[in-house]
Protein backbone atom coordinates (compact mmCIF):
# COMPACT_ATOMS: atom_id res chain seq x y z
CA UNK A 1 0.00 0.00 0.00
CA UNK A 2 1.22 3.13 -1.18
CA UNK A 3 0.75 6.56 1.27
CA UNK A 4 0.55 10.04 -0.67
CA UNK A 5 0.82 12.99 1.63
CA UNK A 6 -1.55 15.79 0.33
CA UNK A 7 -0.17 18.07 3.52
CA UNK A 8 1.65 21.19 2.94
CA UNK A 9 4.37 19.29 5.44
CA UNK A 10 6.04 15.95 6.87
CA UNK A 11 4.42 14.05 8.56
CA UNK A 12 6.63 12.38 10.94
CA UNK A 13 5.64 9.10 12.72
CA UNK A 14 6.76 8.41 16.06
CA UNK A 15 6.75 4.57 16.79
CA UNK A 16 6.88 3.31 20.42
CA UNK A 17 10.55 2.52 19.99
CA UNK A 18 11.00 6.42 19.39
CA UNK A 19 12.01 5.56 15.46
CA UNK A 20 11.02 8.35 13.17
CA UNK A 21 9.15 7.12 9.56
CA UNK A 22 9.03 10.57 8.00
CA UNK A 23 6.22 10.63 5.21
CA UNK A 24 7.46 13.46 3.16
CA UNK A 25 5.32 16.43 1.25
CA UNK A 26 3.97 15.35 -1.97
CA UNK A 27 4.27 18.93 -3.62
CA UNK A 28 0.38 18.89 -4.10
CA UNK A 29 -1.93 19.79 -1.16
CA UNK A 30 -5.56 19.24 -1.23
CA UNK A 31 -8.16 22.22 0.63
CA UNK A 32 -11.52 23.23 1.06
CA UNK A 33 -12.20 26.48 -0.67
CA UNK A 34 -12.96 29.08 1.60
CA UNK A 35 -14.93 32.77 1.92
CA UNK A 36 -14.82 35.03 4.85
CA UNK A 37 -17.41 37.91 5.65
CA UNK A 38 -17.61 40.32 7.90
CA UNK A 39 -20.76 39.91 10.25
CA UNK A 40 -19.99 42.96 12.60
CA UNK A 41 -17.96 44.45 14.37
CA UNK A 42 -17.42 44.82 18.45
CA UNK A 43 -15.15 47.83 19.23
CA UNK A 44 -13.61 48.40 15.70
CA UNK A 45 -13.00 44.59 15.89
CA UNK A 46 -14.42 42.52 12.57
CA UNK A 47 -16.65 40.07 13.30
CA UNK A 48 -16.36 37.22 10.58
CA UNK A 49 -17.62 34.23 10.17
CA UNK A 50 -15.68 31.35 7.18
CA UNK A 51 -17.56 29.21 4.99
CA UNK A 52 -15.79 25.70 3.93
CA UNK A 53 -16.75 25.04 0.21
CA UNK A 54 -15.53 22.33 -2.27
CA UNK A 55 -12.38 20.38 -1.81
CA UNK A 56 -9.42 21.05 -4.20
CA UNK A 57 -6.45 19.49 -5.47
CA UNK A 58 -7.56 15.94 -3.99
CA UNK A 59 -6.57 13.15 -6.61
CA UNK A 60 -9.58 10.24 -7.63
CA UNK A 61 -9.05 7.28 -5.66
CA UNK A 62 -6.06 4.78 -6.80
CA UNK A 63 -5.60 1.53 -6.41
CA UNK A 64 -3.26 0.39 -3.16
CA UNK A 65 -3.06 3.95 -2.06
CA UNK A 66 -4.00 6.05 0.72
CA UNK A 67 -3.68 9.84 1.16
CA UNK A 68 -3.00 11.92 4.15
CA UNK A 69 -5.10 15.07 4.08
CA UNK A 70 -6.47 17.74 6.82
CA UNK A 71 -9.12 16.42 8.78
CA UNK A 72 -11.39 19.27 7.52
CA UNK A 73 -10.83 17.32 4.11
CA UNK A 74 -11.34 14.25 5.72
CA UNK A 75 -14.78 15.74 7.26
CA UNK A 76 -15.83 17.34 3.93
CA UNK A 77 -15.08 13.93 2.13
CA UNK A 78 -17.31 11.48 3.77
CA UNK A 79 -17.43 9.51 0.90
CA UNK A 80 -14.56 8.53 0.46
CA UNK A 81 -12.61 5.24 2.46
CA UNK A 82 -8.83 5.84 1.15
CA UNK A 83 -8.13 9.28 3.08
CA UNK A 84 -5.89 9.48 6.42
CA UNK A 85 -5.25 12.23 9.34
CA UNK A 86 -2.28 12.21 11.52
CA UNK A 87 -3.82 11.07 14.84
CA UNK A 88 -2.32 11.14 18.80
CA UNK A 89 -0.01 14.06 18.44
CA UNK A 90 3.36 14.54 19.51
CA UNK A 91 4.35 17.75 21.09
CA UNK A 92 7.82 18.72 22.46
CA UNK A 93 8.32 20.53 25.31
CA UNK A 94 6.75 23.86 23.90
CA UNK A 95 3.40 22.38 22.72
CA UNK A 96 5.06 22.21 19.26
CA UNK A 97 3.73 19.40 17.22
CA UNK A 98 6.48 17.36 16.21
CA UNK A 99 5.17 14.00 14.76
CA UNK A 100 1.96 11.65 15.55
CA UNK A 101 1.49 8.44 16.35
CA UNK A 102 -0.78 6.98 14.47
CA UNK A 103 -2.46 7.79 11.01
CA UNK A 104 -6.51 7.49 11.51
CA UNK A 105 -9.71 6.88 9.06
CA UNK A 106 -12.75 8.41 9.94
Amino acid sequence: MKIVNLTSHNVNIINEDGSIRTIKASGTVARCTQSTQVVDTIDNIPITTTNFGDVVDLPLPQPDTMFIVSRLVLTACSDRDDLLVPNDLVRDDNGNIVGCKSLAMR
